[in-house]
């Protein structure tokens, strides 16, 4: 509890318990099991509160926390949640909810009530630096793999690719594409190589926020000693760590300017270095909930699909409302099928849109979307933005 900030504390008292947040949740909607509400994980955070740092504890003086208290937590509701943020603008106060359970994942972290499906993970991460237990020597092996063959490993750069453990290891062609990319573009670029150690956004789903920061600091420092002067990730997840978390984490901004793949693309086009054929297929586009809501790119994906493809429809939910996929908190470790309901559901919306291309630009999402689109066995491509561009380059 002492690591709680005076903001942090306004958004957990100013919560009313309303439940309006129930509506906006797909863990909720998924489920219909109340441990899921954000509201419940809000109540059971304040009874934490009230015991250390609450207005009794000035009277009575900081009371222990009962362990059975912090079980229930990690055993009913805690998990039963993406971590996507939806239930912040379905707040009808808007409380910046998404910082209070993550908060709450590293209290149950440090009181070893993690759940044990996430403690794997943490192990994972610790061992091989990356939360999926492949060997990390195997981290670039897309590149022999898929190509190009004219990837440049640990080697000083101005602009680095970032590629993210869901990249390298489970979407290899995302990888793949951005590396054909930026050839295309000339760039002067290299990837991480070995040195590239998780973003750190699993720690943050475990709750580990002292591991978070120190993968942090040494992907910085990596960064640093390469040159870089650019940063480009083609993950969502990594984009979020990158650009807004590593500052929050350290303490600090970094002087490396962070891009995502959408947010270079965008500039590639409007500088016209970069041309594309365009698909003409129906297409529909997911935003992933850590790009838009939670990093704040809505506009630049559009930009490039507009580009990409004759014949964009939106879905209903989607740009800083998008409906979660299901990939994040890590949620098909901890909770398979929860991640199962969510994805699906999330398919079952942007099949309404009678799509023949379903694109989305991240790993994370790719994977889950493309799991939904096998289990419905539907005849919609799943394509990340980046598997797009590269499929329509010009020369």
């Amino acid at each position: 509890m002492k690591n709680l900030d005076g903001y942090e504390i306004i958004n957990m008292e100013t919560c009313t318990r309303c439940g309006a947040c129930a509506n906006s949740c797909p863990a909720y909607i998924a489920t219909k099991d109340n441990h899921a509400i954000p509201a419940w994980k809000g109540i059971e955070f304040r009874r934490l509160f009230n015991r250390q740092r609450g207005s009794l504890s000035a009277i009575l003086g900081q009371r222990p926390v009962p362990r059975g208290w912090l079980r229930n937590i990690s055993d009913r509701g805690l998990y039963l949640c993406s971590l996507c943020g939806r239930c912040m603008p379905g707040c009808v106060f808007t409380i910046q909810n998404l910082e209070l359970w993550e908060k709450l994942r590293s209290i149950i972290f440090e009181a070893k009530e993690v759940s044990p499906n996430l403690m794997r993970v943490s192990e994972s991460l610790e061992q091989k630096l990356n939360p999926y237990d492949y060997d990390p020597a195997e981290r670039t092996s897309w590149v022999k793999e898929l190509g190009p063959v004219d990837v440049k490993i640990g080697q000083k750069a101005e602009t680095l690719y970032f590629v993210g453990c869901t990249s390298a290891y489970q979407e290899k062609k995302i990888a793949s594409s951005t590396a054909n990319i930026l050839n295309k573009m000339n760039e002067d670029w290299s990837i991480f190589g070995l040195d590239e150690w998780c973003c750190g956004d699993p720690h943050i789903a475990v709750g580990d926020q002292d591991k978070a920061r120190d993968y942090a600091q040494h992907n910085i420092e990596v960064a640093s000693s390469l040159g870089a002067k650019r940063i480009i990730t083609s993950c969502a997840h990594c984009y979020r760590m990158w650009q807004w978390k590593y500052p929050q984490l350290l303490g600090k901004r970094n002087d490396i300017e962070v891009l995502h793949i959408t947010q270079y693309l965008k500039d590639c086009l409007e500088s016209d270095r970069l041309r594309l054929e365009g698909v003409s297929g129906k297409l529909t586009y997911h935003d992933p909930c850590y790009l838009s809501r939670l990093g704040g790119i809505v506009n630049e994906p559009r930009s490039v699909i507009s580009k990409a493809a004759t014949n964009f429809v939106e879905m209903k939910e989607r740009t800083f409302d998008t409906y979660c996929c299901g990939g994040g908190g890590m949620t098909e470790f901890v909770n398979k099928d929860l991640w199962t309901k969510i994805g699906d559901e999330r398919f079952r919306q942007a099949k309404k849109t009678d799509p023949e291309l379903l694109v989305s630009a991240c790993p994370f999402c790719h994977r889950s979307l493309t799991q939904a689109a096998q289990r419905s066995s539907s005849n919609i491509q799943i394509l990340d933005i980046a598997e797009l561009v590269a499929k329509q380059l010009k020369d």
